[in-house]
């Protein structure tokens, strides 16, 4: 289970109820093996997100259900998520932390074949074979945004197709917008 949104406030309480209720409905039905999914960094990075996931493997070690919890980095998935999430108009900042991303086909197959084994009763980290630098892969993200609308970049969808004008923005201007009397020239 994860987060449906960047709501971090409440992400702490969202993992430890939510948690607490699949446990308790895991011990009702008599399943033999919890596998969950968790993130690398989750016990010492100080954020409500990761507070929230700390406690959800507690909450798991701690339970009598037998259990296999898999840490992850991000996924590649992820980062265009990232980047649409911090950008503010058509700025992106995001730290040059070191990130280890890794496909999420391959989260999936790893967390089928921890729930297809033995309970490990311990966790377990996957990390994609490159580190890199979070604000690089940000810039490696093929889109930009225009009125909304997602654009590759070197797209020509904004160029004329057909002819030009000769008139310049500063000539309409010039010929529409008539300075009032006493009004600063601005060259």
């Amino acid at each position: 289970m994860n987060r449906p949104a960047y709501d971090y406030a409440q992400a702490h309480d969202f993992f430890e109820t939510c948690t607490r209720h699949v446990l308790a409905a895991e011990r009702e039905a008599g399943v033999q093996h919890h596998v969950g999914v968790s993130m690398i960094g989750a016990a010492s990075i100080e954020t409500e997100f990761f507070r929230g996931k700390a406690a959800q493997e507690r909450l798991v070690a701690a339970s009598t259900t037998p259990h296999s919890v898999l840490r992850t980095t991000l996924s590649y998935e992820l980062v265009p998520r990232i980047v649409e999430h911090a950008a503010t108009t058509y700025l992106v900042r995001l730290p040059p932390v070191r990130v280890q991303p890794v496909a999420a086909d391959h989260i999936v197959a790893e967390l089928v074949r921890l729930a297809l084994g033995e309970p490990r009763n311990g966790t377990f980290e996957l990390a994609g074979p490159t580190v890199r630098f979070l604000d690089d892969l940000a810039r490696q993200v093929p889109a930009a945004y225009y009125l909304g609308a997602r654009l590759d970049p070197g797209t020509e969808v904004l160029l004329p197709a057909w002819r030009e004008t000769t008139a310049t923005f500063h000539d309409w201007q010039s010929a529409h917008h008539r300075r009032p009397a006493g009004a600063i020239s601005p060259t």
